[in-house]
């Protein structure tokens, strides 16, 4: 262990640390530095703090531009917005718009709203996750997908604006589990990469889906026990293929797949669980 960064901290309650995204070098030491989400902060107003890779220290505070909002429940570095040399991100509100939720990209030099975009539904908290995914509308910036806390409303959105590029929302998905983006991974070896997202909320079971739909014979979801959180954690793990946590499988299970070769399916390499002590 390198450090515990505790004195950045906003105090009991923030939830210093629910989020984190790499900031690259913000005060210019010569080493990178961390945005660390504190969306408790405040009575849920919440926060982001700019915090020094090197020792830990605060180097400023990124504030909401509402109250109540939750800001910092989520973070994605999306690269240099203002052309200042420092990177910014795109931090996720999911208590905004009276639990509509929302996600902006925000300057880090000082939180300035470059761009937002909010949810529409009631209680949806849109921004609950988000997740870079690469270009998918052509203009050279990575995208993001916005996860909610609904079950199953998700979008991709411009990463250069959050303007919507695709609806990515779950019919009659369950309410109250997380909607996570697991990146971007070409399944089937067609030179073109699917989205990788979790619904843990999904109905009659929990599922990941491979959106767009996979060249046959690829599945284009995959599904978990009843009960057991599956796609609650997707990950795109690069030469290998992809990983699904299943948080509530007995002891918790991550399901770990290879990218399909050109004429076989993809396939279950290894089922991880958990140990526990007796």
């Amino acid at each position: 262990m390198l450090q515990t960064i505790t004195a950045a901290s906003p105090g009991a309650a923030s939830l210093f640390g629910a989020a984190l995204a790499g900031a690259g070098d913000q005060n210019a030491d010569g080493k990178d530095d961390l945005f660390i989400g504190a969306p408790g902060a405040a009575a849920l107003n919440g926060s982001v703090l700019v915090v020094s890779g090197a020792d830990g220290s605060l180097i400023r505070t990124l504030a909401p531009l509402a109250p109540a909002t939750e800001f910092g429940a989520s973070l994605a570095t999306v690269g240099d917005l203002s052309g200042d040399g420092l990177l910014d991100l795109a931090v996720g509100s999911p208590g905004a718009a009276a639990g509509s939720g929302s996600v902006q990209l925000i300057r880090s030099s000082d939180a300035t709203e470059v761009a937002a975009h909010t949810g529409i539904a009631a209680g949806a908290r849109l921004g609950s996750r988000i997740g870079l995914v690469d270009d998918r509308n052509a203009d050279s910036v990575a995208d993001l997908v916005a996860g909610s806390g609904s079950g199953g409303s998700a979008f991709l959105l411009s990463g250069s604006n959050l303007t919507l590029i695709t609806e990515l929302s779950l019919a009659g998905a369950a309410a109250g589990q997380p909607v996570a983006s697991g990146g971007a991974l070409d399944v089937d070896q067609n030179g073109i990469t699917e989205l990788l997202i979790g619904y843990p909320g999904a109905t009659p079971l929990p599922k990941v889906s491979i959106l767009p739909a996979p060249l046959a014979p690829e599945p284009s979801f995959y599904e978990g026990s009843a009960g057991g959180g599956l796609g609650t954690a997707v990950a795109a793990i690069e030469g290998l293929g992809f990983a699904i946590g299943e948080p509530l499988l007995g002891g918790g299970a991550v399901h770990v797949y290879t990218a399909a070769i050109p004429t076989a399916t993809a396939s279950r390499t290894s089922t991880i669980t958990a140990r526990i002590p007796s």
